[in-house]
């Protein structure tokens, strides 16, 4: 990694904002936030992806989307290659430029305590703006510090000593460039430090994060106002490599041109068939009654389910509308993606109706949720962000998405994306309609 470059910032004398944020010494002068242009276009707090490595933290969503309590156990929680990464955090994946901004509630009073903003390019490379006690600035008791770790070294890079039980927190990437705020309102804004990280890769991932360590008190912790600014500009993000960009891919001229349209056709047991809707151009997967069930869970008989998929380098959007029939609700259909038989995640509709949302690494399969649905068609979007894998539904004649669970996944930055008909019972078919694919793609470098 590049050098950490620090730059120094004037203290001018106590004023009015210094008194509100209960800081005890001074600050430097206000400035503004500044506007960031996105290579692809920022995801709301509702979508950024909860971790909890430990899983012993608590969390409650006060208001969906906006406000989120965070209770944190005083050990095994910091974020710290020294320490560990056991810290829950919610994060989302961001490539280039950025600003993100929270609000901060919470009472730091002892070492380690802290609770912020974090950017994580790699464990030898991550900034975390962070309302803490006894940080790396040196400072005793409650403040709020910018600091980073870059190769074995871990610094401060801009402090303050504050007992404000509320802050906003900003941090600002402009290339190489990274830049702290601090506010007590969200209006009047004090630059607190600033970094230049020369070698940082443009891929992070960005959000919030809650620290507990070295058998500190349960720190109890607040955050709200969560967002990225929004303000792409630039061509669309998106490029659609199978149809014109005025009409949806529909499968009648993309199934038939297979080798072309670089479909690949997976049925294992050689079993299921595939077909066209000659009115409709729906695609039609039917999964028949078998010895054994045709499913995506390698634990049981095999990676068997039939599908049709694409390989796609880098991020992508895919989105289809799917009918399910059959005699019981253990046969489903939908989107997937994956980059292995143990690396893979997957969206499902099933007959009663519900839609449920999975990943699974190596043999075992975490749930991500599932959700009640109403009765038809179903449309389903499965988003790729780097590491992370988003999922979003609606009924047909709904006007936005609604976002569901994330989930975290290493997948190889080639992967498979594509549909899928399932019947975990065996002894009923399955018989899955699509209506169509739309396939969106654009290739940070991850």
């Amino acid at each position: 990694m590049g050098q950490c470059v620090q730059r120094r910032l004037g203290r001018p004398g106590v004023g009015a904002l210094v008194a509100m944020l209960g800081v005890t010494a001074a600050l430097p002068q206000q400035t503004q936030p500044r506007q960031v242009h996105y290579q692809a276009p920022p995801v709301s707090f509702e979508e950024w992806v909860w971790e909890d490595p430990g899983g012993d933290a608590q969390q409650v969503e006060v208001r969906r989307g906006e406000v989120l309590r965070v209770v944190v156990p005083g050990k095994g929680n910091d974020f710290d290659k020294d320490s560990n990464f056991g810290a829950p955090r919610k994060l989302a994946y961001v490539y280039g430029d950025f600003a993100v901004q929270a609000q901060v509630s919470a009472e730091p009073l002892r070492y380690y305590q802290g609770a912020g903003i974090l950017a994580y390019m790699d464990p030898d490379l991550y900034v975390r703006l962070e309302k803490n006690a006894s940080s790396a600035s040196g400072i005793a008791g409650p403040g709020v510090c910018l600091e980073v770790r870059q190769d074995t070294g871990y610094w401060s890079a801009g402090s303050m000593p504050t007992d404000a039980p509320t802050l906003y927190l900003r941090l600002e990437r402009t290339g190489p460039d990274f830049l702290a705020l601090v506010s007590p309102d969200g209006q009047r804004w004090t630059e607190l430090g600033a970094l230049h990280l020369p070698e940082a890769p443009r891929a992070a991932l960005v959000g919030i994060v809650a620290c507990a360590e070295h058998d500190a008190p349960v720190f109890p912790v607040g955050f709200g106002q969560c967002f990225f600014d929004d303000h792409y500009v630039g061509p669309e993000p998106f490029a659609l490599p199978f149809a014109p960009a005025q009409a949806r891919t529909r499968f009648r001229d993309e199934f038939e041109k297979e080798v072309q349209a670089g479909w690949i056709w997976e049925d294992p047991d050689q079993d299921c068939e595939s077909s066209l809707d000659p009115d409709t151009a729906s695609l039609h997967l039917h999964v028949p009654v078998a010895e054994k069930p045709h499913v995506l869970a390698k634990a049981q008989e095999g990676h068997n389910a039939p599908r049709l998929v694409v390989k796609v380098r880098g991020d992508f959007v895919a989105q289809t509308r799917v009918t399910v029939s059959g005699e019981d609700w253990p046969t489903a259909a939908g989107l997937l993606v994956y980059s292995s038989h143990d690396v893979l995640a997957a969206m499902e509709v099933d007959l009663r109706p519900v839609l449920e949302s999975w990943r699974r690494l190596q043999e075992g399969r975490p749930q991500s949720g599932w959700w009640r649905l109403p009765t038809g068609a179903i449309e389903l979007r499965m988003a790729r962000r780097g590491p992370l894998v988003l999922y979003y539904w609606r009924a047909p004649e709904a006007q936005g998405w609604e976002p569901l669970v994330g989930s975290w996944l290493p997948l190889t930055p080639e992967a498979y994306v594509g549909l899928y008909a399932v019947n975990e019972a065996g002894d009923v078919p399955c018989d899955a309609y699509f209506d169509y694919f739309e396939l969106l793609t654009w290739q940070p470098q991850l």
